[in-house]
């Protein structure tokens, strides 16, 4: 299997909380005929629609093709939403159906759940507010040990 990477997005990435993974794979027809190379094209779209329905975003999707089979081009998808628990069947092959009408084949790999997502944009230094607070009572009690 030669796979390529044709689909690396990061959105929503200001975003920080509970989230879930999922990566599933699908088979087209080959890559050759004419309409199966806008999956490409829309991967992207067919997955915010979707997504927007069980009220979730979606934050990264990754994406790889392998059409080194004559009558198949083979994808694997790696999504990450807000959000969880979700139905990822509905979601995928609400996916499928915006993409090509038909979904033809596909197997969810994996699902994981995230606990606390931290997007690349979403501000902070990695001090939470419980260690500010910590610090703040360490330093009134070290000064009132102090004046004694």
């Amino acid at each position: 299997m030669a796979w390529e990477l044709i689909v690396d997005k990061k959105l929503n990435q200001d975003f920080v909380g509970h989230a879930e993974m999922c990566s599933y794979t699908f088979s087209l027809g080959p890559e050759q005929i004419p309409g199966t190379g806008l999956a490409r094209d829309y991967i992207v779209n067919s997955h915010v629609k979707e997504l927007a329905k069980e009220n979730s975003e979606l934050l990264e999707l990754r994406v790889w093709e392998d059409t080194e089979p004559t009558w198949q081009t083979h994808y694997h998808v790696e999504i990450v939403a807000t959000a969880s628990p979700l139905w990822w069947n509905l979601i995928i092959g609400g996916v499928l159906i915006l993409l090509i009408g038909i979904a033809i084949y596909f197997t969810i790999v994996e699902v994981k759940d995230i606990t606390e997502y931290v997007g690349e944009k979403a501000g902070g230094t990695g001090i939470s507010l419980m260690m500010i607070a910590g610090i703040g009572v360490a330093a009134v009690v070290g000064i009132a040990l102090l004046k004694r």
